[in-house]
């Protein structure tokens, strides 16, 4: 009982780190305290390691992804992020498969989920916006708006096509 316990404990304090990060990070980005590092690096293959390890990590979850090479100049750690919480963000919404995909230098994060209300679309990438739909989900808000200061400095925006009730399909110019 006691290794169940502390093994909670330390769960939980990774997540609070995290969150502390993910919010130390949107504040560094706010006040223009970040830089990016470009390097020039295989958006397909950075696509496929993010999709296997949410694969193993959700493994009764089926993500499909169409694999293809996509050389691209930015900051590798900061597209890491977006994939991440893109992705993160689909499963949380959706108990369906999710597609990602690369098609004409798009990059794509597709669900067949609950979908967006059309009037939250553009509040869903505000700082500390969460829909209320998931009250159970510990999340502080921030992932859709480090993804949008992330393009942003990549000198792209996030599009979101959504449809209640359907699913939806987040995207992006590859920088």
């Amino acid at each position: 009982i006691r290794e169940r316990f502390l093994g909670k404990i330390v769960q939980n304090g990774q997540k609070i780190s995290a969150m502390i990060d993910r919010l130390a990070l949107t504040t560094k980005f706010e006040n223009g305290d970040f830089s990016i590092q470009n390097s020039e690096f295989d958006m397909g293959k950075l696509t496929q390691e993010v999709v296997q390890t949410f694969r193993e990590k959700h493994a009764g979850r089926t993500i499909v992804y169409d694999m293809v090479e996509q050389r691209i100049a930015a900051d590798k750690t900061m597209m890491e992020i977006v994939l991440t919480n893109l992705i993160d963000n689909a499963l949380k919404y959706s108990q369906e498969a999710l597609h990602v995909s690369i098609e004409n230098h798009v990059l794509h994060v597709k669900d067949s989920g609950e979908g967006i209300k059309p009037e939250d679309i553009e509040k869903v990438t505000h700082k500390f916006f969460r829909s209320n739909t998931h009250s159970w989900d510990n999340s502080m808000g921030l992932g859709l708006a480090l993804v949008s200061y992330i393009l942003k400095l990549h000198n792209t925006t996030l599009d979101i096509q959504s449809t209640l009730g359907e699913g939806s399909d987040f995207s992006f110019k590859l920088p």
